[in-house]
């Protein structure tokens, strides 16, 4: 490389969290948490198919709320 081409832009952690990246993985460990008490026997009185709405309109309600901010 020579002086003049300084190489791939390094990442900040600013720039790594920044976006969906941190949202995404909190949904996945959320619906994580979900399904592994599910399977223990402690989440039996929460059916998914009544969650699943709920979550769906909840990640609407704040990607609009993000929005207007």
């Amino acid at each position: 490389m020579s002086q003049l081409d300084p190489g791939p832009p390094r990442l900040t952690r600013r720039y790594a969290l920044r976006g969906g990246n941190l949202w995404g993985g909190g949904v996945l460990i959320v619906i994580g948490l979900y399904f592994l008490l599910y399977n223990l026997g402690l989440l039996t009185w929460l059916k998914w198919d009544l969650v699943w709405p709920v979550v769906l309109i909840g990640v609407g309600a704040f990607l609009i709320v993000r929005r207007w901010r």
